[in-house]
């Protein structure tokens, strides 16, 4: 990884990116925990860097205000877990919100969950 630029990605790490439909592009190391101060950074790098509450079938949801850093941290714990050879789901609420009004729509509802399951 290029310490010198933190949102620059490796080149095995774009590959798996590219490849599950999105582009992690924030990295841990490039976040101000200064700048907020209710962000518990060992409970976030903990998150990134022990996988085992992944490996239980949990997932992460991050909720606040606009502007706090929730993408930023969710990159960089997606990329993280990347890096250890995780596959992730990285996306907003309201987009999986509205894929799954349009497949419940189309009555397709059950080839997404079952295809969720698999990341």
């Amino acid at each position: 990884m290029n310490s010198n630029n933190n949102n620059v990605i490796p080149a095995g790490l774009n590959a798996i990116s590219k490849s599950q439909g999105y582009l992690v592009r924030l990295s841990l190391a490039s976040f101000d925990f200064t700048c907020c101060l209710s962000v518990n950074q060992a409970q976030v790098l903990t998150l990134a860097q022990d996988s085992s509450w992944w490996q239980r079938g949990e997932n992460l949801l991050l909720f606040g205000p606009s502007g706090v850093g929730k993408t930023h941290l969710a990159s960089g714990i997606s990329r993280s877990l990347i890096e250890l050879g995780i596959k992730v789901k990285f996306t907003c609420a309201t987009i999986l919100v509205q894929q799954l009004q349009q497949l419940l729509a189309n009555l397709q509802l059950p080839q997404l969950l079952a295809k969720l399951e698999l990341v």
